[in-house]
C-alpha cells in the first residue's frame, strides 16, 4: 500500500479526507481531546512534525496534514508547516492546527 493511501484508511472514519486550503483552517471546530490514543503514536507524530517544520524552513517543503474536526470529519491539507509548539502546529499568515487534532503527516 502507498504512503497516502495507508494515511487516508484511518480509523473513526469511512469517507476519504477533504482536502481543504490553508485560509479554510479558520472555520473548523476541533476536537476536545488528542485523536491518538497511545504514546508511541503521539511520539511518532510529534517527530514527524518537526521534520515537516525543518524541511518547510530549510526547503520550503510542502507536507501532508490529515486531521480531525470536532465531529470526526477528516481533512487533508498541502501545506509548509513554520511553527511547531508544545500544542500547536503554526502555518503562513498566523494560521494553526492543534496537535491533538493530527492524524498524521506525510512527508512527501
Amino acid at each position: 500500500m502507498e504512503l497516502v493511501e495507508l494515511a487516508t484508511k484511518l480509523p473513526h472514519t469511512t469517507t476519504e479526507p477533504k482536502t481543504i486550503t490553508r485560509d479554510q483552517i479558520d472555520s473548523i471546530e476541533f476536537p476536545d481531546s488528542d485523536v491518538l490514543g497511545s504514546t508511541l503514536e503521539k511520539k511518532i507524530r510529534r517527530f514527524l512534525l518537526e521534520q515537516a517544520c525543518s524541511l518547510g524552513n530549510l526547503y520550503k517543503h510542502k507536507v501532508h496534514i490529515y486531521f480531525f474536526d470536532k465531529n470526526g470529519t477528516l481533512y487533508h491539507l498541502h501545506t509548509t508547516i513554520w511553527a511547531v509548539t508544545e500544542r500547536m502546529v503554526i502555518f503562513k499568515e498566523g494560521r494553526w492546527i492543534p496537535i491533538r487534532a493530527i492524524r498524521t503527516v506525510l512527508l512527501v
